[in-house]
């Protein structure tokens, strides 16, 4: 899948903070948001705001573990940033 829009997003400046506190709308919103998020979901062809939050998750973790995005942790949260 190409992520480039993803990362380009990024590295623009755009951070996120995901964890267990945000709410799953806010993943929703996020995922409408970022250029080339809904189209990296939907092949996990996601149900629920639940697991659009899951599918959010995973893109931003396996770009940051492909040296793609930084992460820092904030409390009980990720930030991810480019």
């Amino acid at each position: 899948i190409d992520l480039e829009d993803v990362v380009a997003r990024f590295k623009a400046g755009l951070s996120v903070e995901v964890g267990d506190s945000v709410p799953s709308a806010a993943y929703v919103k996020m995922a409408k948001e970022i250029d080339g998020m809904e189209r990296a979901i939907e092949r996990l062809t996601p149900q629920c705001p639940g697991e659009i939050a899951a599918g959010v998750e995973l893109v931003l973790e396996g770009l940051h573990l492909n040296k793609r995005l930084n992460k820092d942790r904030i409390g009980g949260k990720a930030q991810y940033r480019g």
